[in-house]
């Protein structure tokens, strides 16, 4: 599975309307792209703006990226194209690694978007970045991307989808939520500057959020990150244990919308993992997700055709509204 080439598809440079393709990126690896059916407000049939890639940054860590463009490719071609950069310069476990990318990705989005004109304030972009090392699987999303693990017979969704969160947004909802941590005296002007500062708070936060959200809260242990956090902002954390323990609370409402979803897991052999763009909904590709697992537990069939299956199944008389791009990944 490791060491295998880089591949970067932009679905602009394939998939034209009324097109689709599959790609085969290695023995356990596929992709898939189509347009979909979906019009524009100027009633011209999309392409496909999103974007994909494999990357193998070395001997021991794959990167798979899926990203789903929202008006123009740049967001989307950007977020694959410039990932593995960022990720290397990066310090820490593979989960920070992907959380602290995806923040600087959302920073230099908006600082490549043309100023006039151009793409306008909407412009923007999902991303699922996944890095495999071994028997672990690390993750981090941003956006309504899908990502799945089939196990067993069981097909089980690994994250927490955001409907309103993209990458680059001119609305800025990581920056709004960032802001809200000044308003709530968890840090200063001088720390909010500090990028890198900054990333780290959040991905501490997220660590207190994923235990709450997993009903698991742990009062010690949210102490002690919230320790940490106050001497990174260089001022003492304002919030208790008792109320951060506390799924209502304002501060976990707001990260369970407005920041990246990140997390791990082991895999074993027979595993298989689906990135989906939006595109794989029933609702707009009428074809459910118990067709798809019906395809990918076949095992006497060539991933590619899987591949091809599955497109022909969602681009159905009834489906194929909007486009979808997904890779398999079979352990």
């Amino acid at each position: 599975m490791k060491g295998q080439k880089t591949f970067t598809i932009h679905g602009t440079d394939y998939v034209k309307p009324n097109q689709a393709e599959v790609f085969e990126f290695g023995p356990k690896r596929v992709g898939g792209i189509t347009p979909g059916r979906k019009s524009c407000i100027k009633k011209k049939v999309d392409g496909n703006e999103d974007a994909m890639a494999v990357i193998n940054v070395n001997q021991q860590v794959d990167l798979l990226l899926l990203a789903d463009s929202h008006y123009g490719a740049m967001p989307a071609n950007y977020a694959v194209d410039h990932f593995a950069r960022i990720f290397g310069e990066m310090q820490g476990s593979n989960p920070r690694r992907l959380f602290f990318s995806h923040l600087t990705l959302d920073r230099e989005i908006r600082e490549k978007r043309e100023p006039r004109g151009g793409l306008g304030e909407g412009a923007s972009t999902t991303l699922i970045s996944v890095a495999l090392k071994g028997d672990t699987v690390a993750y981090c999303s941003t956006g309504d991307s899908r990502f799945y693990r089939l196990r067993d017979g069981h097909m089980q969704e690994m994250i927490e989808i955001h409907d309103g969160l993209f990458l680059g947004d001119n609305y800025k909802p990581i920056r709004r939520f960032m802001r809200g941590l000044m308003k709530e005296g968890i840090v200063d002007e001088i720390t909010y500057d500090d990028n890198d500062k900054m990333s780290d708070i959040l991905f501490q936060l997220t660590k207190i959020h994923k235990q709450v959200k997993a009903g698991r809260a742990d009062l010690p242990s949210i102490e002690e990150i919230t320790d940490g956090i106050g001497r990174t902002a260089g001022i003492p954390f304002p919030i208790s244990a008792e109320e951060l323990a506390k799924e209502w609370h304002p501060l976990n409402l707001e990260m369970g919308r407005l920041l990246p979803t990140w997390g791990s897991f082991t895999v074993k052999p027979g595993d298989i993992l689906l990135m989906a763009t939006d595109g794989i909904e029933p609702e707009v590709s009428n074809c459910s997700p118990e067709e798809i697992q019906d395809v990918l537990e076949d095992a006497s069939v060539p991933l590619i055709e899987q591949a091809a299956a599955i497109l022909e199944k969602c681009l159905g008389k009834k489906g194929g509204n909007d486009n979808l791009t997904f890779m398999i990944q079979r352990i």
